[in-house]
């Protein structure tokens, strides 16, 4: 495995190291369902007594390999900062780096237990603090279909709609940018959350952020998010625009009729007849 000598260099490195006191494999290459391929990242949790210190400084990094480009965002979930790294052979590395007093608070997170649900591979635990964490996946429950309140449903309708105007208006003024962030950004991520209640039914796992959503959504879905997607021109952005509310409008139909919720069509129809005087 190409990411056995970084392991190997980690764990050396940790075992003489009184800062880092545990560390565990987790992501794609612990996991056992949609299990890692060659395009994969290592995902290497840290826990360490000062965390700063190695978010912070990169001598540490050379004891692990050879790296080329090194930076610090913050973490999927949002429970703090990780430090990400481009190794030799662009073998890239994650390292979520946390307090140990985190350790019980990271429980109780519900995306983080998502994650360690899907497999942990335990590296290091010289204080035994990861006891068990490492079986918790044989506690998972199926996943549930995305919960969607009728009033949850009602504010995305009309949150979709209206930034379809908004974003007209931006494009004609000749905002090309705010226009596409908006069409081809802000507006996804509410069709991707009718994708996701849309998709449920299918039984399959449905991802974060929209990943490997090739595999878990439908096919015909794929085939019409083709038209959904915008070059940096007038034109191309109108036209994803039109295909993102032609897909939306579709699917949130399927959505309120398998949910019993009342769909907004008063808003819809009042965007088309705008939007017909305006551009199409």
């Amino acid at each position: 495995m190409k990411y056995d000598g970084i392991i190997q260099n980690f764990i050396g490195y940790a075992n003489q190291s009184e800062n880092i006191r545990a560390a565990m494999i987790v992501g794609s290459r612990a996991r056992k369902e949609t299990p890692a391929d060659d395009y994969s990242d290592l995902d290497l949790v840290i826990f360490a007594k000062n965390p700063e210190r190695l978010l912070y400084e990169t001598d540490w990094l050379s004891e692990i390999g050879e790296y080329h480009i090194t930076f610090i965002e913050d973490q999927a979930n949002g429970n703090g900062k990780e430090r990400r790294v481009m190794f030799y052979d662009a073998l890239d590395v994650d390292f979520p780096i946390l307090p140990i007093v985190d350790i019980n608070e990271m429980l109780k997170d519900k995306s983080t237990m998502k994650i360690i649900m899907n497999g942990v591979k335990i590296l290091l635990d010289k204080d035994d603090i990861l006891t068990g964490i490492d079986r918790l996946h044989l506690e998972k429950e199926p996943e549930k279909t995305p919960e969607l309140s009728e009033t949850e449903f009602d504010n995305m309708m009309n949150d979709f709609w209206y930034h379809c105007i908004w974003s007209t208006k931006k494009l004609l003024r000749g905002e090309y940018w705010t226009a596409k962030m908006c069409v081809d950004r802000y507006m996804k991520n509410i069709l991707l959350r009718m994708i996701e209640v849309y998709s449920a039914e299918d039984g399959k796992e449905i991802w974060y952020n929209g990943r490997f959503i090739e595999h878990w959504t439908k096919p015909e879905i794929i085939k019409l998010l083709d038209d959904c997607f915008a070059h940096y021109n007038k034109k191309d952005i109108l036209h994803a625009l039109k295909g993102t509310m032609n897909l939306f409008s579709v699917i949130s139909r399927k959505n309120a009729q398998k949910l019993n919720y009342e769909y907004p069509q008063k808003a819809e129809d009042f965007v088309h007849d705008w939007m017909k005087e305006q551009v199409f």
